[in-house]
């Protein structure tokens, strides 16, 4: 039987890839390291596990994995310290392919695991689901299978909502698309706020594609009056004030504290930067008139969430993230002590587990 003191760390680096800022070959040093070390070393090394699609890669390579993860699976000191799932491989050839079980094995031997990220194309959709324990067809009664210590998820879409009916304990739930994923189809749900509601009253944490209109921001306030954290990357604000129109739905939170909108191309409040060309690029003044009026446009909308939401009704907002949270960077505005909004920081994420990778203060003064 092979245990983990015996085990090359550069056999299990291929489906743990959660390390970060971390040579690669001073990680696979670790396989000379005595048992003692090692065993120092795994909550650090194995808190997250990753299992994705590196760009420049070509297809996932199934081969071995299934028995990789089999070996995995004989550590319980590894399974007891992961606390992050994360599974988003790119597979060229989907219907040839299907994701090895394993993976799902693994998923479901993981007791202390808090986040998980499924982020898979939608070919795979009834395979996870049959997964998870659902009866495809439908011809007799399933039993899910639970994941009860998981307080946070992120899906595709709508369409992969039976995983949060898998995680009775949700508090954070992140329904935004990635860049592994198909973008969904016209097929693809809508997401059910009123369910969403009945089946976790106790989230707080809720990001989705849904656009910030008044109705839709009253629904949510109704039906999940917790939320502390909400982000609306949806498009489709009408001109010409666009988000100014629906910024007085907020007041019905009561706890929200931090909001994300979409960037200031994306508000319907009349601004469309040139998206590329050489002579947007090869002139510093076109360049520089099309930045001030990103920044005016933002500015406006921050003048409005502080008349109406913070100095209005006094809601506990402290910052509004300006981008979306799953492509490029954010820029970030706090309240500061005059209960204004100031822009503070740049806020860059990793694309693929959208984790902050890097803050840039912005003094504005």
């Amino acid at each position: 039987m092979i245990t983990y003191s015996t085990l090359p760390f550069d056999v299990v680096h291929h489906i743990c890839s959660s390390v970060y800022r971390l040579d690669h070959k001073t990680l696979c040093n670790l396989s000379v390291a005595n048992k003692q070390t090692r065993v120092a070393c795994i909550p650090f090394l194995f808190e997250g596990i990753i299992f994705d699609k590196q760009w420049g890669e070509g297809d996932i390579p199934w081969d071995g994995v299934s028995d990789s993860i089999e070996v995995l699976l004989k550590q319980s000191e590894i399974l007891n310290a992961v606390r992050s799932f994360h599974l988003q491989p790119w597979v060229r050839n989907p219907e040839g392919s299907p994701i090895p079980s394993a993976f799902f094995k693994l998923l479901f031997s993981l007791p202390n695991l808090e986040h998980v990220a499924i982020l898979l194309q939608a070919h795979f959709h009834d395979q996870v689901k049959s997964e998870f324990g659902f009866n495809i067809e439908e011809l007799t009664q399933s039993q899910p299978k639970l994941l009860p210590t998981v307080h946070s998820l992120r899906i595709p879409s709508p369409a992969w909502m039976f995983i949060s009916d898998c995680s009775p304990n949700l508090t954070t739930l992140d329904i935004t698309h990635a860049s592994t994923t198909n973008w969904p189809s016209h097929e693809t749900p809508e997401l059910n706020i009123v369910q969403l509601g009945k089946t976790h009253p106790k989230l707080e944490e809720l990001h989705c594609a849904l656009t910030g209109v008044a109705d839709t921001i009253k629904e949510i306030a109704h039906n999940i009056p917790r939320i502390q954290c909400l982000g609306l990357g949806g498009y489709g604000y009408r001109e010409p004030n666009g988000i100014m129109d629906h910024i007085h739905a907020y007041s019905h939170f009561k706890h929200l504290e931090s909001l994300s909108i979409p960037g200031p191309a994306e508000l319907g409040m009349g601004f469309y930067p040139p998206r590329c060309g050489n002579a947007y690029f090869s002139n510093p003044g076109l360049r520089e008139k099309v930045a001030k009026q990103s920044r005016d446009t933002v500015e406006r909308v921050m003048r409005g969430f502080e008349a109406e939401i913070i100095s209005g009704c006094g809601l506990p907002l402290r910052e509004v993230m300006v981008g979306t949270k799953s492509w490029g960077s954010q820029t970030m505005w706090e309240k500061g002590d005059d209960g204004k909004l100031h822009r503070s920081k740049i806020v860059e994420r990793s694309r693929r587990t959208t984790k902050v990778v890097k803050l840039t203060e912005v003094d504005d003064a």
